[in-house]
């Protein structure tokens, strides 16, 4: 059986090797955690370590530690001093250490406390917003949804990679009105159905997109608009208001709610539609108001451009109707390229427009084969000219058809409506007006230029009327009973009427100028003057200018225009008296 001492030495070594793994257990947990970051557990270790070894030393003979610690005595045993020493230090240093581990950990426990409370918050926040939008099942006819991410999708996934990810979300809650928007009755038709399926009919550049704002937004968005076509061809506009469910770095689930805004954009494109409609009318307006006749063509023609790319064509042409003649005259035309424009609409060529000219029916023709068959003519040669989209429009004044605006395209197709036909109505009404005043503008300045020559006419008459009162007031008829005076005055009621020139022979004296007088008034310019020229008198510098008349500044004493013989007895007769005076040359 062994004795105490041998007992007593399995003890030691069994607390050696108790104090050996315990700081061990300290050595790998300090290892776990950084120094810094636990200093009590090490001052811990360090007492520990203190105290197992002058305990360890003490029991057991070290002589070459005992050589370095000892200070004076034996060898082989150390001075009770300073195991005195060591034993309390090694106390000491355990206490403190305790006592800094106990801190720290009352430390830890309040921060995993706090952070514990903060994500308790956070998640009653989520699941407020969720109970939020789950009211919203109750109270929102537009269509409300909810897609669960499983697994949850990490945020910090690149953007792409959450666009793809987003597909495979499964819709776990929604309320009819959604179910509406996907052609089926009730939710319980599409829940459990993938957004994959589900948004087939948004475009993959939308989709793309909506998902990309979601994720830049921080997953949250607000009065978010997104505009698409589906492959039906139909538009659509929708204002979304979608929340993200966030754990744990993770989307988990998203909840959106749609309303419809195609109506709403539709409104306010057909408003702006509207203001510039009435501005370029405006502007139009006060062009042509402002314009001068001389440069009215050229007015005109920035008009027919702004109105044209307004529209939305390239091309136009304003065409002026004569129904009583059923002719057309080209007045104007503007064309973006350098194509040959199309000209004046006949029947010979355009059958069918020229029937609804007369009957005043326009036409919006945005594709060529829109028109009917009986328009085949028409339309081949339209189609020849490159022609890919037309307007026609008719212009009428007071019920009368005055001219005709037509509009195409010939490179595009354009999908006119009929609110482009009626804008083009209002511009060719304030066109038509405008060219109907400067036609008339035109008529009048003729008639005042036409009445100008008329009264310079009988101005020069008058004066040529008093002349020859004073030159002739002794005038007597001629008197006579011969056969030679007799037969003269026949020859003279043969040729009175005629317009052919006639040569009066005789000496001096016998009266060439009173046949010519009487041959004046028995023909059927009686009711004009008759014209008398004394070519004897004339000298022979003035021979021209007097019987042709001249222009201002012909020469240099002609300060004024005057009108020639020949002029005045346009519609008389002229007699050039002594004719044979003038020199031959």
């Amino acid at each position: 059986m062994p004795g105490p001492e041998t007992l007593l030495g399995l003890a030691d070594i069994v607390i050696l090797a108790l104090v050996v793994l315990l700081m061990l257990y300290m050595v790998y947990q300090q290892v776990r955690i950084p120094l810094k970051s636990s200093p009590g557990r090490t001052v811990m270790m360090v007492g520990l370590f203190l105290a197992a070894a002058f305990q360890f030393a003490e029991r057991y003979t070290l002589h070459p530690i005992l050589e370095i610690v000892s200070i004076e005595g034996d060898a082989d045993t150390l001075p009770d001093w300073v195991f005195w020493v060591a034993s309390r230090a090694a106390v000491v240093l355990m206490l403190v250490g305790i006592f800094a581990a106990f801190r720290q950990t009352v430390q830890m426990e309040r921060r995993a406390l706090v952070t514990t409370q903060a994500a308790r918050v956070a998640e009653s926040q989520a699941l407020k917003s969720e109970e939020r939008f789950r009211s919203l099942f109750e109270t929102q006819s537009n269509p409300v949804y909810c897609y669960t991410f499983d697994p949850p999708m990490p945020v910090s996934l690149p953007v792409d990679e959450q666009v793809h990810r987003s597909l495979d979300a499964i819709l776990t809650d929604c309320n009819d009105a959604f179910a509406r928007e996907l052609d089926c009755e009730k939710a319980a038709d599409v829940i459990g159905t993938r957004k994959s399926l589900l948004d087939s009919t948004k475009d993959v550049q939308s989709h793309s997109k909506y998902i990309s704002d979601f994720a830049a937004s921080g997953y949250r968005l607000s009065d978010y608009e997104l505009v698409y076509t589906d492959p039906s061809g139909e538009d659509h506009a929708i204002s979304i208001n979608a929340t993200g469910i966030i754990r744990d770095g993770c989307l988990v689930r998203m909840w959106g709610v749609e309303r419809s805004i195609l109506d709403a954009r539709r409104t306010a494109s057909a408003l702006n539609r509207r203001r510039e409609y009435q501005a370029t009318m405006a502007a139009i307006s006060s062009r042509l108001v402002k314009s001068q006749y001389d440069d009215a063509d050229a007015v005109m023609v920035d008009c027919l451009r702004d109105i044209c790319k307004y529209i939305g064509g390239n091309r136009i042409t304003l065409s002026w109707i004569d129904l009583e003649s059923r002719t057309g005259e080209v007045l104007y035309t503007w064309h973006e390229g350098d194509k040959a424009m199309i000209y004046a609409i006949d029947e010979t060529r355009f059958p069918y427009l020229s029937k609804q000219l007369l009957q005043n029916e326009p036409l919006c023709i945005s594709r060529l084969d829109e028109l009917p068959q009986e328009a085949a003519a028409d339309r081949q040669i339209l189609q020849s000219a490159g022609m890919k989209s037309f307007l026609f429009r008719p212009l009428a004044i007071a019920g009368d058809i005055v001219g005709l605006l037509t509009m195409g395209n010939d490179v595009e197709v354009c999908d006119w409506a009929a609110q482009d036909l009626e804008d083009l109505q209002g511009f060719g009404e304030l066109i038509a007006n405008f060219v109907m005043r400067m036609r008339q503008r035109q008529a009048l300045d003729a008639a005042l230029d036409g009445l100008h020559r008329a009264t310079e006419r009988l101005e020069a008459e008058n004066v040529y009327l008093r002349t020859e009162i004073k030159l002739n007031h002794d005038f007597e008829e001629i008197v006579g009973e011969s056969d030679a005076l007799r037969r003269s005055l026949r020859m003279v009621e043969q040729v009175a009427d005629t317009l052919t020139p006639v040569l009066i022979l005789g000496e001096t004296g016998t009266g060439k100028e009173l046949v010519a007088r009487a041959l004046h008034e028995h023909s059927s310019r009686r009711h004009r003057p008759l014209v008398k020229v004394n070519c004897a008198a004339l000298p022979a510098n003035l021979i021209e200018s007097e019987l042709f008349g001249y222009e201002k500044g012909a020469f240099t004493s002609a300060d004024a225009s005057k009108r020639g013989r020949f002029d005045l007895a346009h519609g008389s007769t002229l007699f050039l008296d002594e004719i044979g005076e003038i020199p031959f040359e």
